[in-house]
């Protein structure tokens, strides 16, 4: 659903450029989160899992915000003037 509002004011490069910084930020993004801080996912209905997803599901939201805040901030379509 974010996706299709960013498609609608971007160029072509301006796409491109959002799932690049997209699929670069996530990576960084669960390496810290796994990697670095220990995170796990656990086994199903187990507090480790409801923890990591409180942190996990907000973090690729506010990630999917960023890089199209930064593509429209350099790639947005010119409004042409009928």
């Amino acid at each position: 659903m974010i996706d299709k509002y960013f498609f609608k004011r971007l160029t072509e490069k301006g796409k491109i450029a959002y799932f690049i910084i997209q699929i670069i930020l996530v990576a960084i993004f669960l390496y810290v989160l796994f990697g670095q801080l220990g995170y796990r996912l656990g086994s199903y209905n187990s507090e480790a899992r409801t923890e990591t997803y409180m942190v996990l599901i907000p973090g690729v939201i506010i990630i999917s915000l960023l890089s199209g805040g930064i593509s429209l901030f350099f790639w947005k379509k010119t409004e042409e003037i009928e």
